[in-house]
């Protein structure tokens, strides 16, 4: 009965709904001087590595974003390059939200967005102008476009929508929600979460994911900071790790390469999410 209820688990977890609708939120392509440009958290300001696309998903379910592709396109020449490819098994909950970053190694919670660093020399590579943004899906169809050449091209901050998702984009500090902030990657501008309260519940971020064996620990992020409990288990619903989550991390040694379903318990409500080691 245990493998049957996981078999239906993985169908559940692997099988969405095409309905889901992604939304670029906000994109940094002029990180600000100094450090007040430091967007992804990890204490240096890089012109490459700070800058961010925030993509949410505006729907009532799922989506799966593996194998979805970020490309800059020139305007000049038409030239096309891919920049960054999203990961296999990245899945976004049901107003969940997803930020990339040029590089770096992104440090805080982010609002428990789901966080990914390019990990590539060029990083995003977005220009302050002359080009745009387009986002093709797993099947390389054009879903999404960003054109930062319509924009300011060196504002120093984000363009974020206004109202979030639904809104045209205008500069981060010029919304009032924002109180002057320059960016805001994984919240809303006023730094809040979305306030649907599914969202609430599930706003549990996993990264690197995949995560490389070596690594040893994948770590976990929460709006919430009350005790968080995990139990893996295998895809034959055998479970192989049991722990209560000390400093954000998920012990993975000793635990093979594969896909495994993480269990995570909080507040007394419960979630799954996949994690890939490799």
């Amino acid at each position: 009965m245990k493998k049957l209820y996981f078999l239906f688990l993985l169908f559940a977890l692997t099988n969405y709904s095409l309905s889901a609708q992604l939304v670029i939120n906000e994109v940094l392509y002029d990180p600000p001087s100094g450090t007040a440009g430091d967007a992804n958290g990890d204490g240096t300001r890089d012109a490459t590595e700070d800058e961010f696309i925030e993509f949410i998903n505006n729907s009532s379910s799922s989506l799966d974003v593996s194998g979805y592709k970020i490309y800059d396109y020139v305007l000049a020449d038409g030239t096309r390059t891919l920049r960054h490819t999203i990961p296999d098994n990245t899945i976004l909950p049901a107003n969940g939200i997803l930020v990339i970053f040029g590089g770096g190694t992104p440090t805080g919670t982010f609002g428990g967005a789901t966080v990914i660093a390019d990990t590539g020399s060029a990083g995003l590579s977005m220009q302050n102008s002359g080009e745009r943004i387009e986002v093709d899906d797993a099947s390389d169809n054009l879903i999404l476009t960003f054109d930062s050449d319509a924009l300011s091209n060196n504002p120093d901050e984000s363009y974020t929508r206004d109202p979030d998702i639904t809104g045209a984009f205008v500069q981060h500090a010029g919304v009032t929600a924002a109180g002057g902030a320059l960016f805001s990657p994984g919240t809303l501008v006023d730094g809040t979460t979305l306030s649907n309260d599914d969202f609430e519940l599930t706003n549990i971020g996993l990264y690197p994911n995949p995560v490389s064996k070596e690594r040893n620990f994948i770590t976990i992020s929460s709006s919430s900071n009350q005790k968080i409990d995990i139990v893996i288990y295998n895809l034959l619903g055998k479970q192989v790790k049991k722990q209560s989550v000390t400093n954000n991390q998920i012990d993975i040694s000793g635990l093979t390469a594969g896909l495994y379903i993480v269990n995570i318990s909080q507040l007394n409500r419960e979630i799954n999410r996949k994690i890939m080691i490799e």
